[in-house]
């Protein structure tokens, strides 16, 4: 960890900076749509936030209570069976 000055913590290797915490401190990546947070065998357990933006993968063998699909005509839906939308 490098420890950028003094309003900025910079994690890097081999001089490259892979994250920071900005000035603001808001954990960011050093470069835009390029690192991960965890692998695909070695994740983490649980990610707690107010708000998800981005691409959400999953499939009904999965999913919990849902009153989004109330929407399409889907109510209560439990995470069983398959929803098809179409447009």
């Amino acid at each position: 960890m490098n420890r950028g000055g003094s309003t900025s913590h910079i994690f890097q290797m081999n001089g490259t900076e892979n994250a920071r915490f900005n000035p603001s401190g808001h954990f960011v990546p050093g470069a835009n749509n390029t690192y991960n947070i965890g692998a695909s065998n070695n994740v983490w357990k649980n990610i707690y936030a107010t708000t998800f933006t981005g691409a959400l993968d999953g499939n009904a063998a999965t999913a919990t209570n849902s009153t989004m699909l109330n929407g399409f005509g889907y109510n209560d839906f439990k995470g069983q069976g398959e929803v098809w939308v179409e447009a």
